[in-house]
């Protein structure tokens, strides 16, 4: 496992780059010399000529689903909840909480994602996601609060959950260490904050607390903005 510091985080053949706010460009470097790209809630947009294999948009909010197909590839597969689907022209195959999908080897699973205390994220109509590429198990949690469901994700070996962190409308930083130490993943990346909702010192207190809390079994890494690895 390689930890970059700066803009791109390696593990074992995958790198993660964070392209702002919840927006994750991930690609896979397999065995066989190709290369598959996955765009996570894509709003920020890549370097030109970067397209998406595999599009994962949690919900239908202009800042999750906007500019599928300008930074997918005519062929790419959109996995989403139902309103996602009026956002985009390419394959699109609707995922409900516990459903499953496949697609440009990733396997995906659907995980719930909602508010508890809040109005903007209703229960049923956003989805979070389990990516497993090349043996990496990628959870992106959504717009959630923290929330009962994820008490079954410690069972999921999960190598990197990419936790919301802003508070505004999703879990703050105490709820987001709350939800990783319910969740153990490997390594946890701060999102959500900095440009629409959420302040950059959010993902520097949660770094803090975490840990401390986890005593350091849990790695954070904060990533830096980048349009590109």
């Amino acid at each position: 496992m390689d930890n970059a510091i700066n803009h791109v985080l390696k593990i074992g053949n995958v790198s993660i780059t964070w392209l702002g706010h919840a927006t994750f460009l991930i690609r896979a470097y397999h065995n066989n010399g190709t290369v598959t790209v996955i765009i996570v809630d894509p709003f920020k947009k890549p370097s030109a000529g970067i397209l998406a294999d595999v599009v994962l948009s949690t919900h239908a909010h202009y800042d999750h689903s906007s500019g599928i197909d300008e930074v997918s590839k005519p062929d790419a597969v959109v996995f989403g909840p139902a309103g996602v689907k009026e956002k985009t022209a390419r394959k699109f195959v609707e995922l409900r909480p516990d459903q499953e999908g496949d697609a440009k080897w990733v396997k995906v699973r659907a995980i719930h994602s909602y508010n508890v205390n809040k109005p903007f994220h209703p229960k049923g109509s956003c989805i979070g996601f389990i990516a497993t590429i090349d043996g990496v198990r990628i959870y992106a949690a959504g717009d959630t609060d923290l929330i009962p469901e994820m008490e079954a994700l410690a069972n999921q070996k999960i190598d990197v959950a990419l936790l919301p962190v802003c508070g505004s409308v999703t879990m703050d930083q105490d709820e987001a260490v709350s939800a990783a130490l319910m969740i153990r993943p490997k390594i946890v990346v701060p999102m959500h904050y900095g440009s629409v909702s959420g302040l950059d010192a959010d993902a520097g207190r949660f770094k803090k607390d975490l840990d401390a809390a986890s005593g350091g079994s849990i790695k954070t890494v904060v990533l830096q903005e980048s349009e590109s690895p």
